[in-house]
Protein backbone atom coordinates (compact mmCIF):
# COMPACT_ATOMS: atom_id res chain seq x y z
CA UNK A 1 0.00 0.00 0.00
CA UNK A 2 1.28 3.47 -0.90
CA UNK A 3 -0.13 6.92 -0.37
CA UNK A 4 -0.24 9.58 -3.06
CA UNK A 5 0.48 13.08 -1.81
CA UNK A 6 -0.37 16.24 -3.72
CA UNK A 7 -1.77 19.74 -3.50
CA UNK A 8 -5.12 19.93 -1.70
CA UNK A 9 -5.51 23.71 -1.71
CA UNK A 10 -3.91 27.12 -1.45
CA UNK A 11 -2.11 27.74 1.85
CA UNK A 12 -1.99 31.49 1.47
CA UNK A 13 1.13 33.61 1.51
CA UNK A 14 4.46 33.16 -0.24
CA UNK A 15 7.72 31.40 0.56
CA UNK A 16 11.22 32.94 0.58
CA UNK A 17 11.55 32.64 -3.21
CA UNK A 18 8.19 34.31 -3.84
CA UNK A 19 6.31 31.13 -4.78
CA UNK A 20 2.75 30.66 -3.45
CA UNK A 21 2.53 28.32 -0.47
CA UNK A 22 0.34 25.28 -1.17
CA UNK A 23 -1.33 22.95 1.28
CA UNK A 24 -0.25 19.36 0.59
CA UNK A 25 -1.99 16.25 1.82
CA UNK A 26 -2.84 12.64 1.11
CA UNK A 27 -5.01 12.33 -2.00
CA UNK A 28 -5.36 8.54 -2.06
CA UNK A 29 -4.11 5.26 -0.63
CA UNK A 30 -3.74 2.53 -3.24
CA UNK A 31 -2.47 -1.06 -3.31
CA UNK A 32 0.99 -1.23 -4.86
CA UNK A 33 3.94 -3.42 -5.61
CA UNK A 34 7.16 -1.50 -4.86
CA UNK A 35 10.65 -2.83 -5.52
CA UNK A 36 14.20 -1.52 -5.85
CA UNK A 37 15.39 -1.16 -9.43
CA UNK A 38 18.83 0.46 -8.93
CA UNK A 39 21.06 2.01 -6.26
CA UNK A 40 23.97 4.34 -6.73
CA UNK A 41 26.25 7.02 -5.38
CA UNK A 42 26.14 10.65 -6.43
CA UNK A 43 28.69 13.30 -5.54
CA UNK A 44 27.08 16.67 -5.02
CA UNK A 45 27.78 19.95 -3.28
CA UNK A 46 26.86 18.40 0.08
CA UNK A 47 29.09 15.35 -0.39
CA UNK A 48 28.37 11.77 -1.35
CA UNK A 49 24.70 10.82 -1.45
CA UNK A 50 23.33 7.29 -1.71
CA UNK A 51 20.39 7.16 -4.10
CA UNK A 52 17.85 4.40 -4.41
CA UNK A 53 15.62 4.19 -7.43
CA UNK A 54 12.40 2.29 -6.99
CA UNK A 55 9.59 1.11 -9.22
CA UNK A 56 6.02 1.29 -8.07
CA UNK A 57 3.23 -0.53 -9.90
CA UNK A 58 -0.27 0.66 -9.02
CA UNK A 59 -3.81 0.54 -10.32
CA UNK A 60 -4.73 3.90 -11.83
CA UNK A 61 -6.41 6.20 -9.29
CA UNK A 62 -9.35 8.44 -10.17
CA UNK A 63 -6.98 11.33 -10.99
CA UNK A 64 -3.94 11.74 -13.22
CA UNK A 65 -0.61 11.26 -11.42
CA UNK A 66 1.99 13.72 -12.68
CA UNK A 67 5.71 13.90 -11.93
CA UNK A 68 6.51 17.13 -10.10
CA UNK A 69 2.97 17.49 -8.74
CA UNK A 70 2.59 14.28 -6.77
CA UNK A 71 4.82 12.28 -4.44
CA UNK A 72 4.54 8.69 -3.26
CA UNK A 73 4.77 7.82 0.43
CA UNK A 74 6.03 4.28 0.98
CA UNK A 75 7.05 2.89 4.35
CA UNK A 76 6.96 6.42 5.77
CA UNK A 77 9.44 7.85 3.22
CA UNK A 78 8.62 10.41 0.56
CA UNK A 79 9.60 9.60 -3.03
CA UNK A 80 9.67 11.90 -6.04
CA UNK A 81 8.12 10.56 -9.24
CA UNK A 82 10.78 10.68 -11.96
CA UNK A 83 8.68 9.14 -14.70
CA UNK A 84 5.63 7.07 -15.39
CA UNK A 85 4.60 4.44 -17.86
CA UNK A 86 0.94 3.79 -18.59
CA UNK A 87 0.05 0.18 -19.44
CA UNK A 88 -3.15 -0.41 -21.36
CA UNK A 89 -5.11 -3.56 -22.06
CA UNK A 90 -8.02 -3.66 -24.51
CA UNK A 91 -8.01 0.13 -24.76
CA UNK A 92 -8.29 0.73 -21.00
CA UNK A 93 -5.56 1.71 -18.59
CA UNK A 94 -4.56 -1.44 -16.72
CA UNK A 95 -1.83 -0.13 -14.39
CA UNK A 96 0.82 2.55 -13.96
CA UNK A 97 4.52 1.95 -13.46
CA UNK A 98 6.13 4.86 -11.61
CA UNK A 99 9.87 5.45 -11.38
CA UNK A 100 10.65 6.81 -7.92
CA UNK A 101 13.76 8.35 -6.39
CA UNK A 102 14.69 8.83 -2.74
CA UNK A 103 17.89 10.42 -1.43
CA UNK A 104 19.29 9.40 1.97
Amino acid sequence: MVQIEGVIGEGGGYDEQGYPIEDRGILASVPAHVFYSTSGLEIGSTGVVVTDELRCIIEPPAFDILPGQHRIIWRGDYHQINGRLVRSKSGRIHHLTLNLARAT
